[in-house]
């Protein structure tokens, strides 16, 4: 799964290495039957795994704009289940209501076709590993978990709640001078 969500890591080492910390974070934070379900998934659910990874994948590579854009169009039913379509052919927009098409439009006027073409398959990729609506529920219990893990990135700033917040501020404490030979302490 790691390799079809390359489209939205980005080609950073960095991304791509804050991406396993963060996914192994999310992991390691079950055991058990969590872990199992996690993993496996059971009682006809799918596995949860592919739903932590792709948002992942979103919040350590893509713009911060372009992910809310993709969180819009997922909680949106109409607008999710012809999403990697659309991406590549605008007549498939005909279903959508008004804020379902800008959502669409906005989020094709910032991915240049080849980007776009890529993001359509990663993203098919996903869909198709968290089929109906259990698959749904997955994606979007797993857009809120990570959420709450995401860091600021990329210029210091974050979307979060409809509002950006600043990256704190890291303020060092003055260094005391070094003492030099005119006025280094003597023992006489």
């Amino acid at each position: 799964m790691i390799e079809t969500l390359a489209p939205f890591l980005g080609k950073s080492p960095r991304a791509v290495k804050r991406f396993m910390n963060l996914y192994r974070l999310m992991r390691g934070r079950r055991r058990g039957a969590a872990l199992d379900a996690f993993l496996a998934g059971g009682d006809g659910t799918p596995a949860l795994f592919p739903a932590y990874q792709f948002w992942l994948a979103l919040d350590t590579g893509v713009r911060a704009e372009d992910v809310a854009l993709y969180r819009t169009a997922l909680n949106r039913d109409a607008l999710a289940a012809i999403l990697p379509d659309a991406l590549l052919d605008a007549t498939a927009v005909a279903t959508l209501d008004d804020l379902e098409k800008h959502v669409l439009a906005t989020l094709r006027e910032s991915l240049d076709a080849k980007t776009a073409a890529r993001h359509a398959t990663a993203l098919q990729a996903v869909l198709d590993a968290l089929p109906g609506d259990a698959g749904r529920q997955a994606l979007l219990l797993a857009e809120t978990e990570v959420q709450r893990f995401s860091l600021p990135a990329r210029g210091g700033f974050r979307q979060s709640g409809g509002r950006d917040t600043p990256r704190p501020a890291v303020v060092s404490p003055p260094t005391p001078p070094r003492p030099t030979q005119q006025n280094a302490p003597t023992n006489e």
